[in-house]
């Protein structure tokens, strides 16, 4: 008993090895009493060795890809990735140890496996590439009728019908004198 009731199944250890600890407890008129009381083995050696579950779990709900999903293998896959990538920071911090480095702060640790899983450099910024973010027409016809109708989409901006679109993100925008949404949204 604890500050609630505690349940432990153990094949390994007997159930009482003799082991007293002394805990302390207030009285009902406000003081302060220590008991001995006996601790089961299983409690004594959990208590021993429960450091690197703790330390696990914690380091887990810092940075956890974890998204809620109504599908259960989803939850578990993305458990899964969270704890792969928190032994290879433990790996790296004990790797660290070994070699008398510093080691990475977990957020740029999970940073830089981030970058390196994706396969971008770390520095990598949207702007680099080299885009042409032109306005060209979302479908494009050699009908007379229909050149200012055909494809026309709703404005990922202003939300009204364009037949235009960017060349590069194929995002419908307008692009008209009264109301440019093509640099509104790259700005």
């Amino acid at each position: 008993m604890d500050t609630r009731e505690v349940s432990v199944c153990s094949t390994l250890h007997t159930a009482y090895s003799g082991e007293m600890i002394i805990r302390g407890r207030r009285t009902k008129e406000g003081g302060y009493e220590r008991s001995r009381i006996a601790r089961p083995t299983p409690i004594g050696e959990y208590n021993k060795y429960m450091g690197g579950v703790d330390m696990s779990d914690q380091l887990l709900g810092y940075y956890s890809v974890h998204h809620k999903s109504m599908k259960w293998y989803k939850t578990l896959f993305h458990h899964f990735v969270d704890i792969a990538s928190t032994n290879s920071y433990i790996l790296h911090k004990d790797m660290c140890a070994v070699r008398q480095h510093t080691p990475m702060k977990h957020q740029d640790f999970q940073e830089l496996l981030s970058a390196q899983l994706m396969g971008v450099p770390l520095d990598f910024s949207p702007g680099d590439r080299q885009y042409n973010h032109t306005p060209v027409a979302i479908a494009p016809t050699d009908d007379q009728s229909k050149k200012g109708t055909a494809g026309r989409r709703k404005c990922a901006v202003c939300r009204k019908n364009t037949p235009f679109w960017c060349k590069a993100c194929h995002v419908p925008l307008c692009v008209i004198v009264d109301r440019n949404c093509h640099d509104i949204y790259h700005v």
